[in-house]
């Protein structure tokens, strides 16, 4: 079972797996609702992750209020993204995300 998130105006929309949201919020605390604001940072990180599971998957790491996010997300189709995990930055990623805000 999938939840897709946002409407037709959206630019974007998001899918993720109903108990795979359930299991991410015990887990790492973080709502798969609230890790899709990450795509409003004007300073996204994205670069390409492995080939996992049959299909190609990418690693963001944003802002969302005061949080620094990691987010690994497969694009099945266009502007359909299914959000696989999403989990707060370790203080290494956190440096590296705010290293390109001076360093760009």
């Amino acid at each position: 079972m999938t939840q897709v998130s946002g409407d037709a105006d959206d630019r974007i929309r998001f899918v993720w797996n109903l108990a795979k949201a359930e299991k991410n919020i015990r887990e790492h605390k973080v709502s798969f609702e609230d890790a899709t604001f990450v795509f409003d940072d004007p300073f996204l990180l994205e670069e390409d992750d492995v080939f996992a599971e049959g299909e190609y998957r990418v690693i963001a790491i944003g802002r969302v209020e005061e949080f620094v996010l990691i987010i690994v997300y497969s694009t099945p189709e266009e502007q359909l993204y299914r959000l696989i995990s999403a989990r707060l930055a370790t203080a290494e990623e956190r440096r590296t995300y705010e290293r390109q805000l001076f360093h760009p």
